[in-house]
């Protein structure tokens, strides 16, 4: 078993593992491109949103800024709204 698979299952891993470490690397750069604010259309907005948080249904609103250690082990239902400055520790 990774330590992926191990931290995913809710057991003790390695934090520092490399694969670990490349979807935290990732869901950084989303982040940074989604908060700074770069002059982003909606859509550009949307489809890096849909990247960093895939489990996300297409109705599910976040305000920006918003920050998560990986994004893709977040779940949000349909007509979901996160608010301003939310951080899951995912």
């Amino acid at each position: 078993m990774t330590e992926y698979q191990k931290m995913q299952a809710g057991e003790t891993y390695n934090f520092t593992d490399a694969e670990i470490a490349g979807h935290i690397m990732r869901a950084n750069r989303l982040m940074r491109r989604l908060n700074s604010d770069a002059g982003l259309t909606d859509e550009e907005q949307e489809q890096l949103m849909r990247q960093l948080v895939p489990g996300a249904d297409p109705t599910a609103h976040i305000n920006l800024p918003f920050y998560c250690d990986h994004g893709d082990q977040i779940r949000l239902g349909a007509h979901t709204f996160i608010n301003y400055g939310c951080t899951m520790l995912d």
